[in-house]
């Protein structure tokens, strides 16, 4: 059975394209509600997600939105107030997530399908040594990969992302990618993660396969044609017309380029912010990730 992931705002929908793209689970990789602190926010927000929650399993991660606040156990930006707060405890009890999420330790992971999904936690401590690396390795290390043959991490802070904000402080941008490329990335590369979603800035970027801040392998580009049916000529299964969704990319129903990783040699990372932050003048020093 073939399956494929399309973005939503911080995060990801797991559709199963043989059964009509029926929607399997959906991933929000954090700053939910954007309550800070306000129930009612909480109130409003879940009741709209209703039609989702019931239908399919709503798996999230907590960001700054839910969880930072000066003294909260395990924290790793000190002084930040960014969940007016909450400290996670409303997103925990509100939106329970698998074994073996809890307070303060909320990283989880689940089988969806095919696919085993991991959910860090970029909020608390996850550098070599804490409980979070060692739960994180020893989850990867259990994968039985004939019956979930894909890995997905999903985290809120970006691994990768085009940024600016690179200050000497703990939360820059700059400063958690040297940290999650330091201490988590290893992780990615020895137990084979296939794609990495990202939240916390918002734009909407997709790398290469990358390790340790180099290419290793470019996306292929594919021309397609009306309702996303292939130009080539080729007859890999898993790209034929006959044997895939009407498109192959993100909203494609019309003609033009689709880029496709077949079997990327490392992880590929998407920043999934949706729309509100500037272009910066980084683009070009990491233009050579972003195909």
């Amino acid at each position: 059975m073939l399956w494929y992931l399309t973005t939503l705002c911080f995060g990801f929908v797991l559709l199963c394209p043989c059964v009509s793209r029926i929607r399997q689970a959906v991933f929000h990789g954090g700053d939910i509600s954007y309550a800070n602190g306000l129930l009612s926010g909480w109130d409003f927000f879940l009741q709209q997600l209703v039609p989702i929650t019931s239908a399919v399993p709503y798996l999230t991660v907590m960001g700054n939105h839910e969880m930072d606040w000066p003294g909260i156990p395990g924290e790793i930006y000190p002084g930040l107030q960014d969940s007016a707060g909450e400290c996670g405890v409303l997103s925990m009890k509100l939106l329970p997530m698998p074994a073996p999420a809890q307070l303060y330790s909320p990283w989880w992971s689940y089988d969806i399908g095919l696919v085993h999904i991991v959910g860090m936690e970029t909020e608390q401590n996850f550098s070599r040594g804490s409980a979070q690396y060692a739960w994180l390795e020893a989850d990867l290390a259990s994968v039985n990969r004939s019956i979930t043959p894909w890995v997905v991490l999903g985290g809120h802070r970006p691994m990768y992302v085009n940024s600016d904000w690179t200050e000497a402080v703990p939360e820059s941008d700059g400063s958690v990618m040297d940290a999650l490329i330091e201490h988590v990335e290893p992780l990615l590369w020895k137990y084979q993660v296939n794609v990495a979603f990202w939240g916390h800035n918002h734009v909407l970027q997709r790398q290469a396969a990358v390790f340790r801040r180099k290419v290793v392998q470019h996306a292929e580009q594919l021309e397609v044609g009306p309702r996303g049916a292939r130009v080539d000529s080729s007859s890999d299964s898993d790209l034929s017309s006959g044997s895939r969704p009407e498109s192959n990319f993100e909203g494609g129903l019309g003609e033009g380029a689709a880029f496709v990783h077949r079997n990327p040699q490392a992880t590929v990372h998407v920043v999934v912010g949706t729309g509100g932050a500037p272009f910066t003048g980084a683009s070009a020093s990491v233009a050579g990730m972003f195909a």
